[in-house]
C-alpha cells in the first residue's frame, strides 16, 4: 500500500508539471527570419522536432494515466478488501472474548462458591468446638481462683505469724540490751574508784595517754633524732662551744628535776595529812597521791608554751643570735625534764654513760633509764 501511494504521487507530480509547462509551450512564437535561409531552415527543422516531443511525451502521459488510474482502483479494492477484514476479525475477536470472559465468570464464581462454602464449614466447626470448651474453662478458671485466694490467705496468715514474732524478738532484744548497757554502766560505776588511779599512774599500761613511758621515750628519740641535729648545725655555725652548750643542757634538765621534785613533796605532804585525818585507807591514799601527780604531768604536758625555764643570766651572756637558737633548746629541754621527773617512777638522763667520742656535740644519752 505504502507503494502505490508513492507510485500514485510520483505519477500525479508529473502530470501536474506537464500540464503546467504544456499551454507556455505551445504558444505560439513569432516567426522571426534573420534574413539567412540556411538559419530559417534549421530553426524550422528545430521546432518541428520539438513539436514531434511535444506529441510524443503527451502521448506517454496518457498512457502513464491511463495506468494510474488502473492502479489507484486496484489500490482502492485491496483498501476495501483489508478493512472487511479487519472489521470482520475485530468482531469474531470481540465474540471471543465475551465468550471467554463469560466462561471464566462463570468458572469463578463456582470456585469462590464452594471456597466460600469450605471455610463457613470451618467456621461453624469452630464455633461449636469453643463453645463446648467454654463451660470447662470457666469451670477451671474457677477452680484457679479459688486456690489462689487460699494461698493469699495462707500468706497473710504468715506474714501476720512472723511479723508478731519478729516484733517479740526485737523487744526481747531491745530489753537484753537495755540491760546489758546498765549492767555495763553499773560495772564501770563500781570499778571506775578502783582502777582509773592505776591506769593513769603507770601501774597498768595505758595506750592513749601521752605521758606514758613509753610515750616519753619516743618523744626523747623523735628529739635526739630529728630536732637535735638541726640545732647542733646552729650552734655549730655561731661558734657555740660544744662543752659550755653540754653544761647548759645538762643544768636544765636539773633544774627540771629540782623544781617537780619540790612540787611531789607538797604533794605527798598535802596526802600524809590526809591519811592522818580521814578514813582512807593507806592504799587509796597512794592512789590519789600518784593521781595527783598524774594530773600535775598532764597540766604541763598540755601547757607547754607556758612552761619556760629561768634564762635571766643567758640572756645577758649571749647576743641575741645565739639565744634565738639556744632558747626553744632550753625550753624543749626543761619541757621534757619535768615529764620524766614527774613519771612513776621518774626517768632521768645518764650524762656519765654518755661518751662523746670523736664528735664534741654528741653527748645526748641514747636512752634514759
Amino acid at each position: 500500500m505504502m507503494v502505490f501511494s508513492w507510485v500514485f504521487d510520483l505519477l500525479r507530480n508529473m502530470w501536474s508539471t506537464g500540464t503546467e509547462e504544456e499551454p507556455e509551450r505551445h504558444e505560439e512564437e513569432p516567426e522571426i527570419l534573420s534574413g539567412c535561409p540556411d538559419c530559417d531552415q534549421q530553426e524550422r527543422k528545430y521546432k518541428q522536432s520539438v513539436t514531434i516531443l511535444k506529441m510524443n511525451h503527451s502521448h506517454q502521459i496518457n498512457e502513464m494515466n491511463s495506468a494510474l488510474k488502473k492502479k489507484e482502483d486496484e489500490l482502492e479494492s485491496v483498501r476495501n478488501s483489508l478493512k472487511n477484514t479487519g472489521t470482520f476479525n475485530k468482531k469474531k475477536l470481540q465474540e471471543d472474548c465475551s465468550h471467554h470472559k463469560e466462561t471464566h465468570r462463570v468458572s469463578s464464581c463456582w470456585q469462590c462458591d464452594q471456597q466460600e462454602h469450605k471455610f463457613h464449614q470451618r467456621l461453624v466447626s469452630m464455633e461449636m468446638a469453643h463453645t463446648q470448651e467454654i463451660p470447662k474453662l470457666r469451670s477451671d478458671l474457677k477452680q484457679k481462683e479459688d486456690e489462689l485466694e487460699s494461698v493469699r490467705n495462707s500468706l497473710k496468715k504468715m506474714e501476720a505469724f512472723y511479723q508478731k514474732k519478729l516484733e517479740e524478738q526485737s523487744r526481747s532484744h531491745r530489753a537484753a540490751l537495755k540491760q546489758q548497757d546498765e549492767d555495763l554502766r553499773s560495772f564501770k560505776d563500781r570499778v571506775a574508784s578502783d582502777v582509773s588511779a592505776s591506769i593513769k599512774t603507770g601501774n597498768t599500761v595505758s595506750l592513749n595517754s601521752p605521758v606514758s613511758s613509753s610515750r616519753l621515750l619516743e618523744m626523747y628519740r623523735e628529739f635526739k633524732l630529728l630536732q637535735w641535729p638541726k640545732v647542733k648545725d646552729q650552734l655549730r655555725s655561731q661558734k657555740m662551744n660544744p662543752q659550755v652548750t653540754r653544761n647548759l643542757i645538762q643544768k636544765t634538765f636539773s633544774i627540771a628535776k629540782e623544781q617537780m621534785d619540790s612540787n611531789k613533796k607538797q604533794i605527798e605532804h598535802v596526802f600524809d595529812l590526809i591519811k592522818s585525818n580521814s578514813g582512807l585507807t593507806p592504799q587509796k591514799v597512794e592512789e590519789y597521791r600518784k593521781l595527783a601527780i598524774l594530773n600535775l604531768q598532764m597540766s604541763v604536758y598540755h601547757q607547754k608554751s607556758l612552761i619556760q625555764p629561768p634564762l635571766c643570766d643567758l640572756e645577758m651572756q649571749y647576743s641575741a643570735e645565739v639565744m634565738a637558737t639556744l632558747g626553744p633548746l632550753f625550753s624543749q629541754c626543761y619541757w621534757m625534764g619535768c615529764l620524766l621527773a614527774l613519771n612513776n617512777p621518774p626517768l632521768h638522763l645518764d650524762w656519765d654513760s654518755c661518751f662523746p667520742g670523736m664528735d664534741p656535740w654528741a653527748f645526748f644519752p641514747e636512752t634514759l633509764s
